[in-house]
């Protein structure tokens, strides 16, 4: 999940958090979640943000000591308008988020940059908040029971390990070296190594959850850029499959805890290993590249003959054939596009993505 980052001059900080905390209220709205990590330095900022938020008018739900994923939770749950999680390592650094944990879109960041502090009416206020009881239940309800599995976790970040490990124990986790799941500091990505030593990345296992829904009748909601396969795999088990440029219609479609968590009840629901469960599923073959490309995504969809093209302001591009899919997508420069193509055979994945890349590297908005 991309999200906006910006490194933070702490020489400046109060004045300028003050500043671009009222910005964000301006264009996001006056609901807003702020967290920040455990260390002692990172504190410090985060009452700054805090009071520009409030004598700018904002309601703000703080919460201390967290890991970020926590607060795309939080903000689903409490349908804010933003949300900022500040960490301290080697720099000082604020992910900012849009309505209910999604991402910022480029007009966002763009309106972000250019608005002017509102004079508030009103001074706002603060709300302490504990995120841990929430997260915890919806942990423990995404996963379920781990009877009959055995894996062991990673992660950069002790207090999400401990919290990962606790929570799996608890449900009937048995410890074991593999598969192992490694959890990102943020938590919101993740990977595995199966028990035969294969490697995993966050889109594999995301791909492989999904799938399983599917296979156990379960409608879902996934974004346009997501697997060939799932599309086939609902037609088959007559399940509705729905796409959205808003992204994944669960938790854990954003989340790389409750990701595992998911993965670890499917584990358990089927008796299966993680290395099964992958083996269970024929996944696409899939070719990415990133090309240059200033043009307009909507002219150049009316080049491609396909069954259907969907855009997105055009930041996205959806092209869907028989046999094949392939999604563009605008980099935040500007003048690159990220072409992904899938299909059921290499041969087929590789020509479509041949024939974007051409009308991409011969388009002319002329």
């Amino acid at each position: 999940m991309m999200k906006s980052i910006c490194v933070l001059d702490v020489k400046n900080s109060e004045v300028a958090l003050a500043n671009f905390a009222q910005k964000l209220l301006t264009v996001l709205g006056g609901r807003m979640v702020l967290m920040s990590d455990d260390r002692p330095e990172t504190r410090g900022l985060a009452e700054q943000l805090r009071d520009g938020l409030v004598q700018g008018g904002g309601t703000v739900f703080c919460m201390e000591g967290g890991f970020e994923s926590r607060i795309v939770s939080a903000s689903r749950l409490l349908e804010a308008d933003g949300a900022i999680y500040l960490t301290c390592d080697s720099a000082c650094r604020l992910s900012v988020y849009g309505a209910n944990g999604s991402p910022l879109t480029n007009e966002e960041e763009q309106q972000i940059a250019r608005a002017t502090p509102a004079s508030p009416t009103q001074t706002g206020v603060a709300v302490a908040l504990s995120q841990t009881d929430a997260y915890l239940s919806l942990a423990r309800r995404i996963g379920g029971s781990f009877e009959n599995v055995a894996a062991s976790f990673a992660s950069p970040n002790a207090s999400l390990l401990r919290f990962a490990r606790q929570t799996a124990l608890a449900l009937g986790l048995i410890e074991r070296n593999k598969p192992r799941f490694m959890i990102s500091c943020s938590g919101l990505i993740a990977a595995a190594e199966d028990e035969q030593g294969n490697v995993y990345p966050h889109e594999r296992l995301l791909t492989l959850c999904c799938a399983c829904e599917l296979a156990d009748k379960q409608p879902i909601t996934v974004p346009f850029s997501a697997s060939l396969t799932l599309t086939e795999l609902a037609r088959r088990n007559g399940v509705a499959l729905q796409r959205s440029f808003a992204g994944g219609g669960e938790p854990w479609q954003t989340d790389g805890v409750l990701l595992v968590f998911r993965l670890l009840h499917h584990m358990s629901k089927s008796g299966r290993s993680l290395s099964s469960l992958f083996g269970s599923f024929a996944f696409p073959n899939e070719k990415r590249t990133v090309l240059s490309f200033g043009g307009s995504l909507d002219r150049l969809a009316d080049r491609i003959p396909c069954e259907e093209a969907v855009t997105q302001t055009d930041d996205l591009l959806f092209i869907k054939r028989k046999n094949a899919d392939a999604v563009l997508t605008r980099q935040k420069d500007g003048r690159r596009c990220c072409l992904e193509v899938q299909a059921f055979d290499a041969e087929t994945a590789r020509e479509l993505c041949g024939e974007l890349e051409r009308a991409i590297l011969t388009f002319s908005d002329k």
